[in-house]
């Protein structure tokens, strides 16, 4: 992908994934994408960059055994901070420890 482009038409986005253009039209639709069209008469989709990681990343999902919906539903989940997690669980190991130190009397 050529990262100076801003937009890429559906043909170059087509050879990008290695999918018919109908096939990136109802993926396009089913994934949520708002993609451009361009004014006029013939109306063409324009891709952006992030339009087109998120296909890939829909492409993946589906080759995983996901669904159409499903692959939306996981791309759309949020994703856990590492950091907060790491956090959270230096704690939760902290309190183990101090539960389990003998001598500590628990009323």
């Amino acid at each position: 992908m050529n990262e100076r482009k801003l937009f890429h038409s559906t043909s170059e986005v087509c050879a990008m994934l290695g999918i018919p253009p109908h096939t990136l039209r109802y993926r396009a639709a089913r994934a949520g994408l708002r993609v451009l069209r361009t004014s006029g008469d013939r109306g063409r989709r324009l891709f952006r960059a992030a339009d087109i990681e998120r296909l890939s990343r829909v492409a993946s999902l589906l080759k995983e055994g996901y669904r159409l919906d499903g692959a939306r539903r996981r791309i759309d989940a949020p994703t856990p901070d590492r950091r907060a997690l790491a956090i959270l669980r230096l704690e939760l190991i902290r309190l183990k420890d101090g539960l389990s130190t003998p001598g500590i009397r628990r009323d």
